[in-house]
């Protein structure tokens, strides 16, 4: 048992040190979220909440009160001296005033109503309100497409066992002194002060990889939630938490994920949150860029090494939030792991660890921003085979090209392809199995129109069974006309629904449809297929779903839906 456990034990009848065990955690993040990332100061802080400075006269549960109240021990901490947010930060939080990071933090994450933030103020309703707005305002204007949540949460610095423990010692002298400290309330702040030069213990680089590990040997079913974080990728943009398909415990203690998501969302990283009800799982993907992932795998995959996370003996699930399990999830498995995998991750600082995109074969298609040398190692899991993808560091400098994000199958193949163009230079590249630039994959239209005539955004040919041209019968007299004809997802392999556009300027071609139009604008929801015929780029728009744009050179053309056959004797619509 951890020392934490044996103080919890022998004070077992005290309710003010039960509290701080089971939710010292939680106020700390909070702490985090207004200090804005300043462990020192939030250490410091989560004594005075606990101790009892700053009280709220608010009726309320007793997780809200203590809420509260660290906001309230916050605002007048920051009166006092003078506050201004971490001196390392370059955050937009960093630049709010004390109160206006107090109000949008109460409004934004704790989901207080005004008159609440305005008791927490110590101001009226109408004052509160002009500082939520203005914080607000502030906000929308430099977070620069993050949500405000987001912006909170990377303020966050998991607490390790240390402060824990400087934190409580400094409670247990108050419970004990109780009557005292309530005659000197004002100078207890420098009485219970913590100690300054704690730091968060247990980060670890390994390579590209952050292991911020808590405690390891804290019992999983503790009160408080331990976190193992691993780092799969940096400078990704949108970040955003994705729930896994499937988990699998190995038994060599590396966890398998997979989950489904565009062609340039790899792992961010991955969360190992031992909590006192099991073990869940925090999963935050992030995206590089490209112009399209029209016709790619969806289906991702990775293995992480957890290092000295405790995982107990009950199913890994994810998080519905920092530590509830979402105990409806059925994916969870466990498998044996490969005899011969290696040197463990946990152990060599120069590995890091990186996700793949899984073809329709189940080979991987792993992302690197570098020239690192790669490593898969394949896991077999009832949900198919996981790859664990390792990067080392090589020696050398990266040359130019290899110094961009992209996805790398095993035999070197890339994507986004480097070469470019237009169908004329367009190249086979070799795509994922299954997907639009598979030029081997089942082609049932071959032989009848050919490959080459459509390419993707990147210069690859897309195979016929995926979308095909046909310019119309010239011995019809139709010479001017054309038609497109891909599946109604476009870049899936065409089955019994698809969808066929025709280009018809003088309406040679009988039937009644839709007119060809010309624009010099695309419409505001149009979007980038990143299809192209030979130098023309192919956009759809959801709000019409029967029209094809078709950017040219000198402009965009609206081609319209054709729902007929174009046949000599005739075309019907």
């Amino acid at each position: 048992m951890s020392a934490t456990g044996n103080r919890a034990t022998n004070n077992g009848d005290d309710p003010a040190l039960t509290r701080f065990d089971a939710t010292a955690a939680s106020t700390f993040a909070v702490l985090c979220h207004l200090t804005v990332g300043d462990h020192v100061a939030s250490e410091r802080l989560l004594a005075d909440v606990y101790i009892g400075r700053g009280e709220l006269a608010v009726s309320t549960d007793a997780a809200t009160a203590l809420t509260l109240r660290a906001h309230q021990v916050y605002l007048a901490d920051a009166a006092d001296t003078a506050d201004t947010g971490s001196p390392r930060s370059v955050h937009i939080l960093a630049n709010l005033t004390p109160a206006e990071r107090v109000a949008l933090s109460l409004a934004e994450i704790e989901h207080q109503t005004l008159p609440t933030i305005a008791q927490v103020l110590g101001v009226d309703g109408a004052t509160a309100e002009v500082i939520l707005d203005a914080a607000r305002g502030a906000a929308s204007v430099s977070i620069l497409g993050e949500s405000v949540r987001d912006a909170f949460r990377h303020t966050e610095v998991w607490m390790d066992d240390g402060v824990q423990q400087r934190v409580r010692a400094a409670l247990e002298t108050s419970v004990g002194r109780a009557n005292e400290s309530l005659r000197r309330s004002a100078t207890r702040r420098s009485r219970y002060a913590v100690r300054s030069a704690a730091a968060v213990a247990g980060i670890a680089l390994a390579g590209g990889a952050v292991w911020a590990v808590t405690s390891p040997g804290t019992s999983p079913t503790s009160a408080v939630p331990r976190v193992t974080t691993i780092t799969m990728a940096a400078d990704l943009t949108d970040s955003q938490s994705v729930r896994p398909d499937s988990i699998v415990r190995f038994s060599n203690g590396h966890i398998g994920l997979t989950w489904r998501g565009d062609c340039n969302r790899p792992a961010a990283s991955v969360e190992v949150v031992s909590t006192k009800h099991g073990v869940g799982i925090k999963l935050e993907t992030g995206a590089f860029p490209v112009v399209s992932c029209v016709g790619m795998p969806t289906r991702w995959s990775a293995v992480v090494d957890p290092a000295n996370a405790k995982l107990g003996k009950g199913p890994i699930l994810p998080l519905l939030d920092a530590s509830t399990l979402d105990t409806a999830f059925s994916s969870y498995s466990a498998a044996a792991a490969p005899e011969n995998d290696g040197v463990s991750t946990s152990n060599d600082r120069d590995v890091a660890l990186t996700s793949s995109l899984l073809d329709a074969q189940g080979h991987p298609w792993t992302f690197v921003t570098d020239c690192r040398r790669l490593r898969n190692i394949a896991y077999a899991s009832p949900n198919g085979p996981l790859f664990e993808s390792r990067l080392t560091e090589i020696g050398r400098a990266c040359a130019s090209e290899d110094n961009v994000p992209r996805l790398v199958s095993t035999d070197g193949t890339r994507f986004p392809h480097t070469d470019g163009g237009t169908p004329a230079g367009a190249t086979d590249c070799e795509g994922p199995a299954g997907s639009a630039t598979d030029l081997a994959y089942t082609q049932p239209l071959t032989t009848i129109v050919g490959d080459g005539h459509l390419s993707t955004w990147d210069g690859c040919r897309v195979r016929s069974g995926v979308i095909f041209t046909t310019p119309l019968p010239a011995v019809c007299g139709w010479r001017s006309a054309r038609t497109i004809t891909f599946a109604r997802a476009i870049g899936e392999p065409m089955g019994s629904s698809t969808l066929t556009f025709i280009r018809d300027p003088q309406h040679v071609v009988p039937g009644e449809r839709a007119p060809l139009l010309f624009y010099t604008d695309m419409p505001v929801k149009a979007h980038d297929t990143g299809i192209r015929f030979d130098t023309d780029q192919l956009w759809l728009s959801p709000d019409n779903p029967d029209a094809l744009y078709v950017v040219t050179s000198t402009g965009v053309e609206r081609w319209p839906l054709f729902t007929g056959t174009a046949g000599c004797s005739g075309a019907s619509s």
